[in-house]
């Protein structure tokens, strides 16, 4: 059966809280678990064999302030072929409003692509030309409708789909709160790059549970999409 899409937003901020938080044996103070903390702590086995791309931003952080891009280009365990830049580039050189554009990154080697301002088959093209077969997004929410990323993450699912790409959610902390959802549902016909679909102004879900939203409700045709969920994260 079909969930309304009210109906999918209540029930996402509810339910999943027994998938992104501790059980209820877990220690009081269990540490907090990012999802490429656990990816990485599997030794990258859901990429196993497969040539990866990455969505990110200067966000894109180790707890000791390592950029995930780097950390993964040294590991012999993950094979990452390009870099996907949103605004601000993803070494975030570049001001609001612009990107870093196509460059070969220093610290690297690695391929820079250009994703700002691309949704669609344009964006598609772009996956498409990079060669990977599957892309990878970790980019930090705020918990706001109209944070741009998290409608980065939207065009990238949906463009994923359309260029046959597997698309894999790297969960982070909603830091507002995953308690409720809160202000104003937006109106579809008031849809821009701020807001695509009708969601909440705080919207209480994490990257990775607005991608299962966005997957489930709002794409025409669902990308196969997988997430990392955090562990140790309580949603008060």
């Amino acid at each position: 059966m079909r969930l309304s899409r009210r109906a999918l937003l209540a029930a996402t901020t509810a339910a999943t809280a027994l998938s992104s938080a501790p059980p209820a044996s877990a220690a009081t103070h269990r540490r907090l678990r990012t999802g490429f903390e656990r990816l990485a702590a599997d030794g990258y086995t859901l990429l196993n064999g497969q040539r990866v791309g990455i969505v990110t931003n200067p966000t894109g952080i180790t707890r000791d302030a390592r950029h995930i891009v780097d950390v993964m280009h040294a590991d012999p365990h993950v094979d990452l072929r390009a870099v996907f830049g949103p605004e601000h580039g993803f070494r975030g050189t570049a001001q609001a409003g612009g990107s870093e554009g196509r460059y070969d990154d220093p610290a690297t080697g690695l391929p820079v692509y250009d994703t700002y301002l691309k949704s669609g088959q344009p964006l598609a093209d772009v996956f498409t030309a990079s060669g990977v077969d599957t892309v990878v997004f970790d980019i930090q929410d705020v918990g706001a409708r109209f944070y741009t990323y998290i409608w980065t993450l939207y065009d990238c699912m949906e463009a994923a789909q359309l260029a046959g790409k597997r698309f894999v959610v790297l969960d982070r902390p909603n830091p507002v709160t995953g308690r409720s959802a809160e202000g104003p549902v937006l109106h579809k016909e008031f849809a821009t790059f701020i807001g695509r679909q009708p969601i909440s102004q705080a919207h209480g879900m994490t990257v990775a549970e607005l991608a299962r939203l966005f997957n489930g409700e709002f794409l025409t045709t669902p990308v196969a999409l997988d997430t990392v969920l955090m562990t140790g994260w309580k949603r008060s």
